[in-house]
């Protein structure tokens, strides 16, 4: 079975093994040669073992480990495609002779992608059918071709870092030539945990496969199945992983040589077979014709309903075929049956029967035991309603018992020992002549398999009856002899007599007297039976007469009207019984079953009055008379619908509205038409109703009803009229859409409503229909409507005081459809456009229209409209629709416009100073496509607004970068424009500014105080950063951050901290207490850093200050001019002009 296009199953085969890193993934340390050959060629835990072991030593494996060597590139470079291995031959192509080797195995280094689930990783994989050149020449000259290969992992993820051996096994049984033996379309297991070829190479994590399944074994040539052709009773199969053999059972039985099978092995968790998900006996389903069709395509096991190499789960639960699991303990049969009859069956994938059925399976140590069976014989059962007959006598047979549990009968072939026979299943026969008969059931099924069953029948003659009796007709009470001393049997002796009397009793005696408690007709049956249990049966008919009983009865009272209770007693009496059953017929269609009843009759006139009796015996007789009922007067009476019943005839009734007062409720018990009259305040009235508005206070009605007979009567009612609140509803119309709720509430004017009616009635046409009817205490109600159309809602309410109801309130409530928002948006959309939303489709009546763009609203009332978004990326789009005259609706749409590219600039230093070098860097891209630099203009302006310098780049890429240095302060302006793949532009323009350097200098010092000796002074320095003078051209500023020292005479009084900003200046006091004469002042400014020019940092100043004076003086001229000196000094004393 095995395909030229694959590596030898057995026999001695060479593998080259080619280790191959990468530039970014060498192998771990210990992962060395040495190591790949102990996974490769060890005694244990290794592919020869492992082949050695499960093949049956058919297979050996030799070889030899080459490498490491690191190939050009990534791991993630080589985790698709073919390359890896291509690259692996072509790099060990001068240390190996290729046509040395019948296969070859490339080692990746790292983990296999089957473990980690990476796509950056290798998957581990076998290459059919591949052409790798090599520069290796065959035994005849000509190039040697690499036309398969198998690429395998350095180790595997499962559960920490695992040795591949599973994997090794698994690639390399596709060297060998065996498709995937899982669902490569992974909606199922496949053979799951119970083959290497599926997932059973993850044993142990992958450390230790399992067995190949049996059909593996098989198509290898490892294993030849032993066919079984026959039952075979107690049959013990021993584990493969201990030399036990693979079974084949064909399907149908009796077809050798069918593509159809099943395959029996025993599993244990032994060897390498220790990691597999249970123990027992597995049975595989093989359609070889499947396989055929699916190999190449390695597509053998997808289709869960057929497959190629199907595990039949002994627990039924198919949970390899729903994914559940990988196999477990359930799968392999340890007990139970497996036959057409048991889930899963033995039948073929056509559902026809394949004649196994393994039985009495059981578990003997690691053996199991079974029976197999095929092709059964039928099972004849016969039967028959009796054993014994007589001559003559129809006897019922039965075959339909008989059975066959892998056919079906085809023919039954009755003997029924008198030279007769019958070919149905359930025939009817007689025999003529008494004596004893074997009777054969012979039964056939449809593989000419037969079976017969034995009756033994005794035919006999029966006994005959001659019988006496001494009266067949006779008066209830006296007695009847029955004699049967008479009767014989010819042909043996009669044992057993047996009366039946048809009332209940019998009697096993030859002679008896009998009498009969119940008259009637009676069939007496007298069954004789011989000592052969013949039975023969004679019937004979006996009368007995009953005495009926006497009627009679009478009625009280004797004369009466429609009002009048009659009361009917019998006085019947039965001589030779008792009165059971009693039937009173009234004459006017009713009856009663009672003795003595009582009886209204509803109208006048004649009635014939019936009584029939029925006795103990079931005798009937009966007796009639005449009696005339007379007529009787209506019965006047009143209902108020708005009313309330307070006592007999009287009644309480709300004022100040119509109150319709219904006579109609009055009755007659004889007459249906009636006639009436009103009398109210001396006036008269006519007619059923009487409608009148009533004042509070007592009213007195008197109404009298007529019947057609003339009969009349008069009542009189009493009404007293009550003051009953108004109720006032918060709507008197509304306007609804469906399903929108809305809360009614009333009030009322004065007193206390302790109940409300609340009624709604649907008034889409001319009639109202009541939907909705609720008496609550609740004095709102909210309500909603699942349909559009016109509804009233009328509310009533109970008052406390009186119990009367309000008049009625009414609502007009119209339920318009709800409205509903749509709109559409352009398809594709670029940021910074003008993007259009057509809301037209949104239905609705006189809808008005509100968009709203990520929550601000567009301010516009149309159906269509257009904005613009400067922005690119999702934006939420909002319309909202209010109807007229209600209703509201909305709409959403996350829209995505196409950014904009986007540049990002840096600048380094981010604010430059005069004289540093300067650096640009500007790089563009976009989120959806690529960008590139359009233009960049770099134009260079000192503070003055002088240009001084402009450069112009275009079609820079997606990065430019440039440095220069910073001659000018000022302002660097930078315009450029991007551009993505799509053609949208960003164009931006950036400002930088560039500084000079901090001056700080003594803006002014004031002196204030009375100059004289002893007093107190104030000295003001204020310090300015920002000198004009020297610099118009780089100069604009920099923070100046030192302090400050004043000295008065030379000697340091005070010294203080200052941070200024560009062009500002801050002020600083000092308070001194003066002493007399010439005094001078000098202040030092230190700046801590970013100061070039420090020329300007000193300043001094000198003043005079006077003894303390007494009275005013003038000063001599020679003093004066002394001032003026010393003033002129001061003047000039600065370090430097501002």
């Amino acid at each position: 079975m095995h395909t030229a296009s694959a590596a030898p199953s057995t026999g001695t085969i060479n593998v080259a093994f080619i280790m191959s890193g990468f530039e970014d993934q060498d192998f771990q340390s210990e992962h060395n040669q040495d190591y790949f050959e102990g996974i490769a060629f060890n005694s244990s835990d290794s592919m020869r073992d492992y082949f050695d072991e499960v093949s049956g030593s058919a297979l050996n494996i030799e070889g030899e480990v080459f490498g490491p060597y690191t190939l050009d590139g990534n791991a993630a470079e080589y985790s698709s495609g073919s390359d890896f291995v291509r690259d692996s031959v072509e790099i060990a192509d001068e240390d190996i002779y290729y046509p040395n080797f019948d296969a070859v195995v490339a080692i990746h280094s790292g983990p296999g992608g089957e473990s980690t689930g990476d796509s950056n990783d290798i998957w581990s994989a076998h290459w059919p059918s591949i052409t790798i050149n090599t520069d290796d020449e065959d035994e005849n000259g000509d190039d040697h071709v690499v036309r398969r290969i198998t690429q395998v992992p350095e180790y595997q993820e499962s559960s920490g870092e695992r040795n591949p051996l599973g994997v090794w096994c698994h690639e390399f049984g596709h060297e060998l030539g065996l498709p995937d033996f899982y669902d490569t379309d992974g909606s199922s297991e496949g053979a799951g945990n119970w083959a290497v070829m599926a997932a059973g190479s993850w044993g142990n994590n992958g450390e230790t496969p399992v067995y190949f399944s049996a059909f593996s074994r098989y198509w290898l040539g490892w294993e030849e199945p032993i066919l079984i052709e026959d039952d075979v009773i107690n049959f013990v199969i021993e584990p493969v992983s201990e030399g036990g053999k693979i079974y084949k059972l064909p399907i149908p039985g009796n077809f050798t040589g069918s593509k159809q099978y099943f395959l029996l092995e025993n599993r244990q968790q032994t060897k390498y077979d220790t990691y597999i998900p249970g123990e027992g006996l597995l049975i595989w389903h093989i359609d070889e014709e499947i396989m055929d069709s699916k190999w190449n395509s390695n597509t053998v096991n997808n289709d869960e309903e057929h497959k190629g190499m199907d595990l039949e789960e002994a627990d039924g639960d198919d949970d390899l075929d729903s994914k559940a699991n990988r196999g477990d303990d359930g799968d392999p049969y340890t007990s139970g049956s497996f036959s057409k009859d048991t889930y899963p069956n033995s039948l073929a994938y056509n559902d026809t029967e394949s004649g196994w059925k393994i039985e009495n399976i059981e578990v003997d140590g690691d053996n199991i035991v079974v029976d197999i069976k095929f092709l059964s014989k039928p099972h004849a059962i016969a039967d028959a309603d009796d054993a014994v007959v007589t001559e003559g006598e129809a006897l019922q047979f039965y075959g339909d018992e008989s059975w066959d549990e892998d056919g079906e009968i085809v023919n039954y072939t009755w003997d029924f020992g008198d030279g007769r026979y019958n070919y149905t299943i359930n025939p009817i026969h007689a025999f003529i002549e008494n004596g004893e008969y074997n009777v054969t059931l012979t039964v056939r099924d449809n593989n000419g398999l037969e079976d017969i069953y034995l009756l033994t029948i005794f035919v006999n003659k029966p006994p005959i009856a001659n019988v006496t009796i001494s009266s067949y007709t006779v008066m209830l009470g006296e007695s009847i002899t029955f004699d049967a001393t008479d009767s014989y049997d010819l042909d043996g002796e009669i044992e057993f007599y047996y009366w039946n009397f048809d009332d209940g009793r019998t009697s096993n005696q030859m002679l008896k007297e009998h009498t009969y408690s119940d008259s009637g007709i009676f069939n007496v049956s007298l069954k004789l039976i011989d000592n052969l249990n013949d039975i023969s049966t004679t019937y004979y008919t006996i009368e007995i007469i009953n005495l009926l009983p006497k009627v009679d009865f009478i009625v009280t009272p004797a004369n009466g009207n429609t009002l009048t209770l009659f009361e009917f007693i019998d006085s019947s009496i039965d001589a030779d019984g008792e009165i059971e059953e009693w039937l009173w017929n009234f004459g006017d269609g009713n009856s009663s079953n009672e003795m003595n009843p009582t009886h209204y009759f509803a109208f006048p006139g004649y009635y014939n009055i019936t009584l029939t009796l029925k006795d103990d015996q079931n005798g009937l007789n009966s007796s009639k008379i005449t009696m005339y009922v007379e007529n009787s007067p209506p019965n006047p009476n009143i209902n108020i619908e708005e009313g309330l019943i307070i006592g007999n005839n009287e009644w309480k009734i709300p004022i100040n509205r119509d109150i319709r007062i219904d006579g109609g409720v009055s009755t007659d018990k004889d007459n249906t038409i009636l006639t009436y009259q009103w009398k109210y305040e001396s006036n008269l009235f006519y007619g059923k109703y009487l409608d009148l508005l009533f004042t509070e206070g007592e009213h007195e009605i008197e109404l009298t009803v007529t019947d057609p007979k003339g009969a009349n009567t008069t009542e009189t009612f009493n009404l007293v009229g009550t003051n009953v609140p108004i109720l006032n509803l918060n709507y008197g119309e509304i306007n609804l859409v469906i399903n929108q709720n809305v809360e009614i509430t009333s009030d009322y004017n004065w007193g206390e409503i302790n109940l409300y009616h609340w009624k709604v009635y649907e008034s889409n046409t001319s009639d109202l229909d009541l939907i909705y009817d609720e008496i609550n205490v609740n004095i709102s109600k909210i309500l909603s409507f699942s349909e559009y159309g016109n509804y009233k809602l009328v509310v009533s309410g109970r008052s406390s005081d009186s119990n009367l109801w309000t008049e009625d309130v009414e609502s007009t409530i119209t339920v318009y459809s709800k409205p509903t928002a749509y709109f559409e948006a352009d398809d594709e959309i670029n940021e910074g456009t003008w993007v259009s939303f057509n809301g037209s489709k949104s239905t609705g009546l006189g809808l008005t229209y509100t968009w709203t763009l990520d929550g601000s609203s567009l301010g516009s009332n149309n159906p269509i409209i257009s904005t613009y978004i400067d922005s690119g990326g999702y934006h939420l789009m909002n319309l909202t629709v209010e109807q007229t005259p209600v209703g509201i609706a909305y709409y959403e749409l996350e829209i995505y416009l196409n950014s904009k590219p986007t540049g990002v600039l840096k600048t380094t230093p981010s604010i430059p100073r005069v004289g540093e070098d300067f650096e640009l860097y500007l790089n563009a891209f976009d989120v959806e496509t690529d960008a590139n630099i359009e233009y960049l203009n770099i134009k260079i302006i000192d503070n003055e607004g002088k240009e001084r310098a402009e450069l112009e780049y275009s079609n820079e890429g997606a990065n430019f970068n440039l440095v220069f240095e910073i001659e000018y302060a000022g302002q660097i302006m930078l315009n450029y424009s991007l551009i993505d793949d799509s053609g949208n532009r960003n164009q931006s323009l950036s400002a930088i500014d560039v500084v000079g350097w901090a001056d700080i200098y003594v803006s002014d010092m004031k002196i204030t105080g009375s100059k004289e000796k002893g007093s107190k002074h104030k000295i003001e320095t204020i310090l300015t950063n920002y000198n004009e003078t020297y610099n118009k051209t780089n100069y604009n500023g920099n923070t100046a951050i030192g302090y400050y020292e004043l000295f008065i005479d030379s000697e340091l009084v005070h010294t203080s901290y200052f941070t200024i900003l560009p062009k500002q200046s801050e002020s600083f006091m000092f308070e001194w207490v003066a002493t007399a004469n010439y005094h001078e002042f000098e202040v030092k400014t230190y700046v801590s850093e970013n100061e070039i020019n420090k020329d300007n940092n000193n300043y001094a100043q000198s003043e005079i200050f006077e003894s303390e004076r007494k009275s005013g003086f003038l000063p001599s001229i020679s003093l004066l001019f002394s001032i003026i000196i010393i003033v002129t000094i001061t003047a000039m004393s600065r370090s430097k002009p501002n």
